[in-house]
C-alpha cells in the first residue's frame, strides 16, 4: 500500500531540520526530501549530509550518523533511518501516516484533494482546436482527454479555468475544402470534376456537398461566380464540421467555453496589429518576398516565416 501526501513529510521535514542544526548546520539551513528510485530503500531520502559535509569539514557517512543518532524517530513520524552510499540518509515512515491519510480521505469524500492554491488564477486551456475541414479522430480525443482533464485539476485547485477550442477557419486549407465541396458539387450536375490538388477526399465531403446542395437551390449556386460558390461551400462545410465536432466533443463530456474563430481575428485586423508591433520593435525582415520575424535572437533554431510570398499568413503567425 502506498499512500503519500505531503502532509506526511512535514514532521519529517521539522525533524530533519533540528537534527542537522544539532550535528552543526547553520540555522537557516533547510534540508530536502525525495523519493527513492528503488522503493526498497524507503519512502523518502535526504542529502543534506552530502550538501552540509563540505561547509562542515566532515566526512558525508560521518555526518550522517550524527544525525541520525540526533534524530527523534517519533516526533519524525519514521519508524527506520540509515545511512546508506556516500551519506544518504533513508527513512521509511510509521504506518500511522498511511491510516491518519486514509481517515481523511474518507472524511473528505468527494472534496479530497480540493483546494484554494489557484484561487487567484484565472486560466485559458485551449486544446483540441481541430480544423473545420473534417470530422474529430481518434488523436483529438486523446488532447480533448488530456486537456479536459488539466482544466478540471486547475478548477479542482480553485482557478478560475476558461475551456477554449481555437477554430482554424482561415488560410489555405479552408479553400481547399470549399473547392473539394465544389468538385463533388459539379459530379451532382452530371459534370466531371476532380479534387484538388490536397483537397480533402473523404466520403464525408461528398455528403456535405449533397446537403448544400439540398438546402440552397441548385440553381442559384451553379448561378454563382466560382469563386464566390468556392467561398459558400467553404463557409457551410466548415461550419457544419465544427457544429459536429462540437456535437462529438459534448457527447465524450468535453464542453468548450469558447470557440474562437481565427477569421474573427483576421477581420478585426488583430494579424496587422500585430505585425505592426513587430515591425516597430524592429524584428521583421523580408527575403524571397515572405516576412520573417527574427526568432534565432531569441533562442529558435532558425528565424520563422509570418507571410508567405503570396500574401497569406503561415499557421505560425
Amino acid at each position: 500500500m502506498s499512500v503519500r501526501s505531503s502532509a506526511d513529510t512535514d514532521d519529517l521535514v521539522r525533524e530533519l531540520r533540528r537534527a542537522a542544526r544539532a550535528a552543526g548546520a547553520p540555522d537557516d539551513f533547510e534540508p530536502g526530501l525525495e523519493r527513492p528510485r528503488d522503493p526498497e530503500h524507503g519512502d523518502y531520502a535526504s542529502n543534506v549530509a552530502l550538501v552540509l559535509a563540505k561547509r562542515l569539514g566532515v566526512p558525508p557517512r560521518q555526518l550522517a550518523a550524527r544525525i541520525e543518532e540526533a534524530l527523534d524517530t517519533q516526533a519524525a513520524g519514521v519508524t527506520e533511518v540509515h545511512v546508506a552510499g556516500p551519506g544518504f540518509l533513508n527513512f521509511r515512515l510509521a504506518d500511522r501516516l498511511i491510516w491518519q491519510e486514509l481517515a481523511g480521505i474518507l472524511a473528505a469524500d468527494d472534496t479530497y484533494g480540493r483546494s484554494d492554491v489557484g484561487a487567484s488564477r484565472r486560466v485559458n486551456v485551449e486544446f483540441v482546436s481541430a480544423n473545420p475541414t473534417g470530422p474529430l479522430h481518434v488523436a483529438h480525443g486523446r488532447g480533448a482527454a488530456l486537456g479536459d482533464a488539466v482544466a478540471s485539476l486547475l478548477e479542482w485547485t480553485g482557478s478560475e479555468v476558461v475551456r477554449e477550442f481555437y477554430v482554424n477557419d482561415a488560410g489555405r486549407q479552408i479553400q481547399l475544402l470549399g473547392e473539394s465541396v465544389e468538385s463533388h458539387f459539379q459530379n451532382l450536375l452530371g459534370r466531371e470534376a476532380a479534387i484538388p490538388e490536397g483537397g480533402y477526399h473523404g466520403a464525408y465531403v461528398a455528403d456535405l456537398a449533397r446537403a448544400i446542395a439540398d438546402e440552397v437551390d441548385r440553381g442559384e449556386l451553379a448561378a454563382l461566380p466560382r469563386e464566390k460558390r468556392v467561398q459558400r461551400f467553404a463557409d457551410m462545410a466548415s461550419a457544419e464540421l465544427l457544429e459536429e465536432q462540437r456535437r462529438d466533443l459534448e457527447a465524450f463530456g468535453v464542453r468548450m467555453d469558447v470557440f474562437r474563430r481565427e477569421s474573427e481575428l483576421v477581420a478585426e485586423g488583430r494579424i496587422d496589429e500585430l505585425l505592426g508591433r513587430f515591425e516597430a520593435a524592429e524584428v521583421l525582415y523580408r527575403d524571397a518576398g515572405a516576412v520573417w520575424l527574427r526568432t534565432a535572437d531569441l533562442g529558435d533554431e532558425k528565424d520563422r516565416v509570418l507571410v508567405k510570398s503570396d500574401g497569406s499568413y503561415t499557421y505560425f503567425t
